[in-house]
């Protein structure tokens, strides 16, 4: 079992698919705030339907994920095995209050991703929860321009190309 936070994103609809794909039950949130960010142009509702239709392991959760606590909780009543997320949800899952009164004993790898983890932070996770296996996951957009009129984007997890689009045509 797995959380993905941002699961109806680019690269976490992409997560999502993946882990899917290779039978772990997805734990996806999001809660759409690309909506109110960006207004109608930038709702993520179509790509939650796209993986609710694609996707045979897949649960979604609209939770916000500044509502630690609601985190916490979801990590602990699903059993969560593996968590997704970037460094400043770690930080605040760390700071809930809750955090040393939730069961966390399910969670055997913890991945982060977007940015650098504080050496601090690191030193924290592996303190409180012992036994955690932390990795960083990059996940990053790499741009290619092959001539003038033909630009392709690709999604990697790691090393692992997942998507790759080219003139808005998927082509991985």
């Amino acid at each position: 079992r797995v959380v993905i936070t941002g699961s109806s994103g680019l690269v976490g609809s992409e997560s999502v698919t993946h882990f899917d794909a290779r039978g772990w039950h997805v734990h996806g949130i999001d809660n759409n705030m690309r909506r109110d960010f960006f207004g109608p142009d930038g709702d993520t509702t179509w790509n939650l339907e796209r993986l609710r239709r694609e996707t045979r392991h897949f649960e979604h959760h609209p939770v916000d994920i500044r509502d630690r606590a609601a985190m916490l909780a979801l990590i602990e009543r699903h059993r969560i095995t593996s968590f997704f997320a970037p460094p400043t949800v770690w930080i605040a899952l760390l700071r809930c209050p809750a955090f040393d009164t939730t069961d966390l004993s399910s969670l055997k790898k913890g991945y982060y991703g977007a940015s650098i983890m504080p050496v601090a932070v690191m030193q924290e996770i592996l303190q409180r929860l012992p036994g955690l296996v932390v990795e960083h996951q990059r996940s990053e957009l790499i741009r290619t321009l092959n001539d003038a009129s033909d630009l392709t984007v690709e999604v990697r997890m790691g090393a692992t190309p997942v998507v790759r689009v080219r003139d808005g045509q998927r082509l991985l």
